[in-house]
């Protein structure tokens, strides 16, 4: 519930009680929601818990992100384990990317729930002649030639990375002004995943409103900062068994997701 409300979901909605009351016959977890168990593999990477691997977390950012949720739901009670390994690292020239693969099994049924793919790029440790590219990452998708067939718009509160933070995500870039500016930001942004989530949350309500598990999996990359405050317009293209989305920032009208697609447990 706690992520749900971090990524919008409201009881001013129509469907907002199966996203905040587990009272609700439909109440469920948004398939976005698979990020929160990996946080942690997530952490160890960029704080210096893999041997013989420093990296700066001011010189990090969130390059793109997929989650695929293997599980017919998330379990409402469960411990899960995650493992994690370094499945590519990549040389991007002007800094490398660090692509991380997380599994996370439910510990006392070995289930496999849900896997997440963490592109990481890190600024100013390229140059290292690695490849550039690697067939084990999830690709994003090119939008269709068309006007989207749903566009919806969503106002993120000032205090939208202050409640999402508490989900797992403790990037001080996002909460410290004096964090943000040696990242080089005028102030802190907007998590990735948390725009991520906004995007999954509005894709859920238009095309499968009653049972967010029919959401398999999500992939995005992420291209511009979004400020807490901005309105974030979500644009979708209904591509049968696949959504394909981009987010903008409606005041700016630059886009901050790019080449998103969400596959559906079925065709519509």
């Amino acid at each position: 519930m706690l992520y749900n409300l971090g990524v919008g979901a409201s009881t001013k909605t129509k469907h907002g009680l199966e996203l905040l009351y587990e009272g609700s016959e439909n109440f469920a977890a948004l398939t976005s929601f698979g990020v929160v168990p990996a946080y942690e593999g997530l952490t160890s990477l960029i704080s210096g818990k893999v041997p013989g691997l420093e990296i700066d977390l001011s010189k990090v950012l969130h390059g793109e992100q997929y989650t695929e949720l293997l599980a017919e739901k998330f379990p409402t009670e469960a411990i899960l384990t995650s493992t994690f390994k370094i499945a590519a690292i990549l040389d991007k020239g002007s800094g490398s990317i660090y692509v991380l693969d997380i599994v996370s099994k439910n510990k006392d049924t070995n289930e496999v729930v849900v896997s997440n793919q963490f592109s990481i790029f890190v600024v100013g440790t390229g140059g290292f002649n690695g490849p550039r590219n690697s067939d084990k990452v999830v690709e994003t998708k090119t939008k269709p030639n068309r006007s989207p067939d749903h566009s919806t718009l969503y106002q993120t509160s000032i205090d939208q990375a202050a409640l999402y933070r508490l989900s797992g995500d403790s990037n001080p870039l996002h909460i410290d002004p004096s964090f943000a500016g040696k990242s080089g930001f005028e102030k802190p942004i907007l998590h990735g995943l948390c725009t991520e989530g906004i995007a999954v949350r509005e894709i859920t309500s238009v095309f499968s409103p009653t049972d967010a598990s029919k959401v398999r999996a999500v992939k995005a990359r992420f291209a511009k900062p979004v400020f807490p405050g901005q309105t974030i317009r979500t644009n979708m293209w209904n591509e049968g068994a696949y959504i394909l989305f981009e987010c903008i920032v409606e005041e700016t009208g630059k886009p901050c997701l790019t080449g998103g697609w969400i596959k559906l447990s079925q065709e519509l």
